[in-house]
């Protein structure tokens, strides 16, 4: 997924099973929760901007091993 506005969801994206997507350079904001990978999920992750959702910003659960490059966390409600 590159240069998508996500907002007003439950999960902005959700991530699952062993799914190795490359999401970069969205827009993720005003979610329930920005992000959430789980089961064995390697996802790249790059240049996002996860702001403003109401409980987490990304939630990592199981063995879950997304990679981070260069992202914004903003003002998200629990955690950033």
């Amino acid at each position: 997924a590159q240069g998508n506005v996500i907002r007003q969801q439950g999960f902005g994206i959700a991530i699952g099973d062993r799914a190795a997507p490359n999401i970069f350079a969205n827009k993720i904001r005003q979610n329930k929760y920005g992000m959430v990978i789980n089961g064995s999920a390697q996802p790249t992750l790059e240049s996002n901007q996860i702001e403003e959702n109401g409980r987490d910003g990304i939630v990592v659960t199981n063995t879950a091993k997304p990679k981070l490059k260069a992202n914004t966390f903003a003002n998200n409600g629990d955690y950033d």
